[in-house]
């Protein structure tokens, strides 16, 4: 005799624990999407935003902001190795032009600070842009060398940023633009990083890296779609690891204290795009 029993309770009971799994497990998803706006997508409570009206004034005063000037300058903290002079100014210029050979109008600044970390950022600024200078009126070949270097330097919450830009053609190549950037702390007399340059507005590094990687993403797709139209542009991935933020090297703190992340493309190829991120 064969004795078949009634699983129903059994099968009520399984489906008792999908249903509960299931409602666990949509819960969570939801907790992660909220977590995820929160920490990613959401500012700080002590930042505010810019508007894109805002964000594109600045971004097109990017390229007119190298004056060869100091804003801010007054600081007491710091000791100058040269009292008449500000804490940064032009300590190399040169300009002219030999037909056929180069163009050059150079301004290189000097940082006027009596420590080892500012000699070291000088010594690194000489063998970039003044090297160059030297090498250029020293060619003997006739390339027809385009190249200009300009400054700018602030003072805010004694953080002293300094901004180099400059432009190299050299004959038939393409023209690059390279982007340096120095960051002092005036009262403890130490680099800054970009942890503590984002700490000045309450931006946390997670916050800073998904709206690089965001603007980022819309300059690559609108390079897709010039490429797309036959024109050849600069080709951006905004996946890349040189937009997280322990990675980005160029960064300064500006005029009225806007926070500025600079990836100048031309520091590594020949090529004068660049993308600025302000905050």
């Amino acid at each position: 005799m064969n004795l078949v029993l009634d699983d129903k309770p059994k099968r009520e009971a399984f489906r008792r624990k999908i249903l509960i799994i299931s409602i666990l497990v949509v819960c969570l998803i939801a907790i992660l999407i909220g977590a995820y706006a929160q920490v990613f997508r959401t500012a700080p409570k002590t930042y505010k935003e810019l508007t894109e009206q805002q964000y594109e004034e600045l971004s097109t005063k990017f390229e007119s902001i190298f004056t060869n000037t100091l804003y801010n300058p007054e600081n007491k903290t710091a000791s100058k190795i040269e009292n008449d002079k500000d804490l940064v100014y032009t300590g190399y210029n040169y300009a002219d032009t030999v037909s056929g050979r180069y163009t050059l109008a150079v301004n290189i600044p000097y940082i006027n600070i009596n420590n080892d970390i500012a000699k070291k950022y000088n010594e690194d600024i000489k063998s970039i842009f003044e090297a160059k200078a030297q090498s250029i009126l020293n060619a003997t070949n006739n390339v027809n060398t385009i190249y200009s270097v300009g400054y700018v330097a602030y003072v805010n919450e004694n953080i002293l940023s300094l901004v180099i830009h400059s432009n190299l053609k050299d004959g038939t190549n393409a023209q690059r633009t390279i982007i340096q950037t120095y960051n002092f702390d005036l009262q403890t007399q130490k680099s800054v990083s970009i942890d503590k340059i984002l700490e000045t507005k309450g931006i946390t590094k997670n916050y800073a890296e998904s709206k690089v990687r965001e603007r980022i993403k819309e300059e690559e797709r609108r390079s897709n779609e010039l490429k797309e139209l036959g024109y050849v542009f600069f080709q951006r991935d905004y996946t890349n690891d040189i937009y997280e933020i322990n990675n980005t090297t160029e960064y300064f703190i500006g005029e009225n204290g806007y926070i500025y992340l600079v990836y100048a493309y031309g520091n590594e190829q020949n090529t004068s795009e660049l993308d600025v991120i302000i905050f």
